[in-house]
């Protein structure tokens, strides 16, 4: 649809699948953990890598970003929603 239309859109993947780069991420930043049991990590580093999406990786955490500790997830938390924020306000 984005393609189609021509649109310019900001994506945001948490945890991304592997076949969520086979649509348009032309302006994406992306959240993965890599205990994430969905998918194979180094495939979708190098999926996020031949198209360009930053990939913040969230270490020992599983497809929901957790990693069974609550003051480190709660850290990880914060920093996601930050890179996010960041990344929405960028011009």
């Amino acid at each position: 649809y984005v393609r189609e239309h021509s649109l310019k859109v900001k994506s945001v993947l948490f945890t991304p699948l592997a076949y969520t780069f086979e649509g348009e991420n032309s302006q994406a930043i992306a959240f993965h953990g890599t205990k994430d049991p969905w998918v194979d990590h180094a495939q979708l580093m190098a999926l996020a890598k031949s198209h360009h999406v930053p990939m913040t990786c969230i270490e020992g955490a599983d497809h929901s970003l957790n990693t069974g500790n609550l003051d480190t997830d709660l850290i990880n938390l914060k920093k996601v929603m930050d890179q996010v924020k960041a990344f929405i306000d960028e011009k």
